[in-house]
């Protein structure tokens, strides 16, 4: 009998690893200060592309969102679930949305884009990726939205 519930619990802990983590609160309320210094700093260009970087933040605070979300960056931005589920040990989904969007836009690679939010922090990563004169930015990252149309 203790066997089996051996088993089973190291089964249990081995399949939870394999999840991605969701969004919690906390992510949420760091995501929103990052829009508000946007709004601080003069950076009206910005607000939009964090806006719906937090939209998608809030769906992915449910495990079902947060899996569909992670699928669909993998699979457009050419990472490995595994990798995915390690950058969610460091960056929230609103960060990796942002990078995979810069990603998408100018072919960087989103671990490359993450260590440099890292240094610079967003709006210096942004103003200097330059993304909003090569594509229609917010298309892109709404691509992530579950809830919308292009998803």
């Amino acid at each position: 009998m203790n066997k089996i519930i051996c088993v089973f619990l190291g089964l249990s802990v081995f399949i939870a690893s394999g999840e991605v983590k969701k969004a919690n609160y906390d992510e949420i309320k760091n995501s929103i200060s990052v829009l508000e210094n946007a709004i601080k700093e003069g950076k009206e260009e910005l607000i939009p592309l964090f806006s719906e970087a937090i939209e998608i933040e809030k769906r992915a605070n449910t495990p079902y969102y947060a899996e569909k979300i992670m699928k669909k960056i993998c699979k457009a931005g050419k990472i490995k679930e595994d990798e995915f589920i390690n950058l969610r040990k460091n960056f929230s989904f609103f960060d990796i949305s942002i990078a995979w969007t810069i990603n998408q836009i100018t072919g960087k690679p989103i671990e490359k884009i993450l260590k440099d939010k890292e240094e610079k922090g967003w709006i210096d990563v942004i103003c200097q990726e330059n993304i909003f004169q090569k594509e229609n930015v917010l298309l892109k990252i709404k691509e992530l939205n579950p809830k919308s149309e292009t998803f």
